[in-house]
């Protein structure tokens, strides 16, 4: 299986990138919340009646809020690692077979001019910079010369 952990710190990606981010300020809140509740019991003694059934409608509203952005991160995670694996597969498929996939798809152009036509629109250095292109670029020519 593969590991988040892993996963985020093998991939240089923006969209990786954005979803530690996004995963980082999820888990930083997530520890200011569970402070609020250590320090909500810290002090409940020493409050009237009011306060402390304030103090216990924050609580149960805090942890609610938790349950909520750990059930966010959870399923995040679960998406990226399911991203990935895919992403995993996409990049092994490509690296090798694309040669001979351009290679037939360049031959099939000869003949079909729609085929050319979307060749000719190819920056092909960008491909090799951008990996996400270069998969769709891959499963764009292996529908189109099927």
């Amino acid at each position: 299986m593969i590991k988040m952990k892993n996963i985020q710190q093998n991939s240089k990606h923006l969209y990786t990138k954005e979803l530690q981010k996004t995963l980082d300020i999820a888990k930083f809140k997530c520890g200011f919340l569970e402070k609020r509740l250590l320090l909500i019991d810290d002090e409940y003694f020493n409050k009237n009646a009011y306060q402390q059934n304030e103090a216990e409608l924050i609580k149960l509203n805090t942890q609610n809020e938790i349950a909520a952005i750990k059930r966010v991160i959870n399923e995040k995670e679960q998406y990226f690692v399911q991203y990935m694996k895919q992403y995993v597969e996409d990049m092994d498929e490509v690296e090798s077979n694309f040669d001979n996939l351009v290679k037939d798809a360049k031959l099939k152009a000869e003949t079909d001019i729609t085929l050319k036509n979307f060749l000719n629109q190819i920056i092909w250095d960008n491909l090799e910079k951008n990996t996400e292109a270069k998969i769709y670029f891959y499963k764009q020519i292996k529908k189109r010369i099927a």
